[in-house]
């Protein structure tokens, strides 16, 4: 009858120094992988937004009518908690003829506070509510109380609202609308308090 070979072994030395070889050839290929999915699910704490602001706002004193800004704003949020995020930001409005009187009017805010977001579980919806405190500057001729008083003033300010982003990708969100009541407490011969609607919409990008 025919002999058959018999089959080669490989020595325990070659066999060690292949099975080496073959892992070093594999572990680059599951880092790769470990880090990709790592990132993926990796959450994003901070985010930055850009908004276009209309403000509607509290006619001249004596008045009985409202007039309206328009601006933008800037802000930035660090989430430290899956439903907390502390947040500033600023935002600049305009209007240069109020209730077509001629005068012009511009108003800054300075603000921080903390925001509560509520994700929606399995879907691209985010509200949120925010309440906010700083300071606020307005400057034009509307702004001087009287003809020898200063035509700027600093004043504390706050806002209280809430609003919604739809997440577009995992960095770029769409906000349709932020609604927020605006308290300013600037002199106007009057109460000195300003009750403003704010309306916000704009882009989010997260970091």
């Amino acid at each position: 009858m025919p002999k058959h070979p018999t089959p080669t072994r490989l020595s325990p030395t070659l066999t060690c120094c292949l099975r080496f070889c073959l892992l070093l050839a594999v572990l680059p290929s599951m880092s790769f992988t470990l880090r990709a999915q790592s990132s993926a699910a990796a959450p994003t704490h901070l985010e930055a937004a850009g908004d276009f602001n209309y403000v509607h706002s509290n006619a001249p004193p004596g008045g009985c009518g409202c007039f309206s800004l328009f601006g933008g704003s800037a802000s930035v949020a660090y989430k430290f908690r899956p439903h907390a995020a502390v947040v500033g930001e600023f935002a600049m409005i305009n209007n240069n003829n109020v209730e077509n009187t001629g005068h012009i009017l511009t108003i800054t805010t300075a603000l921080a506070g903390v925001r509560v977001p509520y994700p929606l579980h399995a879907t691209r919806y985010a509200p949120y509510a925010q309440v906010l405190i700083g300071l606020s500057h307005d400057s034009g001729m509307i702004a001087q109380v009287n003809p020898s008083g200063p035509s700027s003033y600093n004043a504390f300010a706050a806002s209280i609202g809430g609003g919604l982003d739809i997440r577009l990708t995992r960095r770029l969100s769409l906000r349709p609308a932020e609604v927020d009541y605006l308290v300013t407490t600037f002199p106007n011969r009057a109460a000195n308090h300003q009750n403003n609607t704010r309306v916000s919409s704009g882009l989010v990008i997260r970091f």
